[in-house]
């Protein structure tokens, strides 16, 4: 069987699986398809395939790194097996194709020693019947979305773009523009999560990366950051969030019983903003008050990540004697000793090239002769 894809993506905290919203809509889509990923959780984006993260890299070695990319691969991966074409009828198969061969053909799309396993629970039966009927299981396995009508297709498709418009233009803002939750929660994160020397120069460059995102989703080159654009985009997030809680209702998800891409979209937006404590707290406040809303985060949670958590809660609790983390404690030291020795290596240059310190070096012969005169004086 083919090796799995494997996913690439930022480490999580404040008891989500990722603190990246794309990363979320990506892991909750896999989680909701049960699409089966390897996964590699970082906090250094150098190390993925293409240095930035989210990226799945698929069993080809192909690298995608845009969210919708990686589930319309994940939705193809699961519809096209070749054995589709042949099942015309079970005379037919029964007939041309041997137990051997339909293995064969087999063999990249199902675990072979669970179709030896079915075989034989099901030798007295119309065994192509079987066949053809848990491969249309198969199929439906990665694609969330398989069971909406085309009308729910549509709305799907037009409330996540309401959330790509109107949505994540607040949360750039929050999280990467709004001068104290930069400062206090999101440059700090990343500062303490990425190796050095990384932390120092990094989180700087995601954060004007994320400004150019904002710039091109406005339409506007020069942002003027203040007030009047916080306000803008805070009443289009709150809209947003207001036609989300209406669309929800009281299901447990969007479209009834099952998730689909869109509640991984709205979960990968909205689960940020209502886990982490931050200083301005205004989308936050507004997503509370929406019951359903904050709710089916929670949920979802719950249902799709529970480890995640538990890890949450076993961080709010007092934290052992030094003794019991104490594996960790050498790698932090070094980590602070280096940083210290930078510093102060940095300092020290700065000082001798711009002239703060000088060296003088006195010549031996000064030094001597600064002798004799002492001794005359004295005498």
């Amino acid at each position: 069987m083919a090796a799995p894809d494997e996913l690439f993506c930022w480490e999580g905290d404040w008891g989500l699986p990722s603190v990246d919203t794309d990363c979320l809509v990506v892991l909750a889509y896999a989680k909701f398809a049960g699409a089966p990923l390897k996964l590699q959780k970082l906090s250094n984006p150098w190390r993925s395939p293409s240095g930035s993260l989210p990226v799945l890299r698929t069993s080809h070695k192909e690298t995608l790194s845009r969210p919708s990319d990686i589930i319309i691969h994940l939705r193809k991966q699961c519809m096209c097996a070749p054995i589709t074409a042949l099942l015309q009828t079970a005379d037919e198969v029964n007939t041309l194709y041997s137990w051997n061969t339909l293995l064969s053909m087999l063999h990249s799309v199902v675990e072979v020693t669970a179709i030896t396993a079915a075989y034989e629970a099901f030798r007295n039966m119309d065994f192509c019947s079987y066949l053809a009927g848990n491969l249309v299981f198969f199929f439906q396995k990665f694609n969330a979305d398989f069971d909406l009508s085309a009308k729910e297709g549509a709305d799907s498709l037009a409330f996540i773009s309401l959330v790509e418009e109107k949505l994540r233009p607040a949360l750039i803002y929050t999280f990467w523009v709004e001068p104290k939750n930069y400062v206090d929660v999101t440059r700090c994160w990343y500062a303490e999560h990425l190796p050095f020397p990384l932390n120092f120069f990094l989180p700087g460059q995601m954060q004007r990366h994320q400004l150019n995102k904002l710039c091109l989703q406005r339409g506007d080159e020069s942002l003027e950051v203040g007030d009047e654009l916080e306000k803008e985009l805070y009443r289009d997030a709150a809209e947003c969030m207001n036609l989300l809680s209406q669309r929800l209702g009281s299901h447990k998800f969007f479209f009834g019983d099952s998730p689909s891409s869109l509640d991984a979209y709205v979960f990968g937006h909205l689960a940020p903003i209502l886990r982490c404590k931050l200083p301005n707290m205004k989308l936050q406040q507004h997503l509370k008050s929406l019951d359903n809303l904050s709710n089916f985060c929670s949920n979802v949670l719950l249902l799709y990540f529970p480890r995640d958590g538990r890890e949450s809660c076993a961080q709010k609790t007092p934290s052992p004697p030094d003794g019991a983390d104490f594996e960790h404690v050498p790698n932090k030291r070094r980590k602070q000793l280096l940083s210290a020795l930078v510093a102060l290596g940095a300092m020290l240059s700065y000082a001798l090239l711009t002239g703060m310190v000088s060296i003088q070096q006195v010549q031996q012969e000064e030094l001597q002769a600064i002798g004799p005169e002492e001794e005359e004086g004295d005498g």
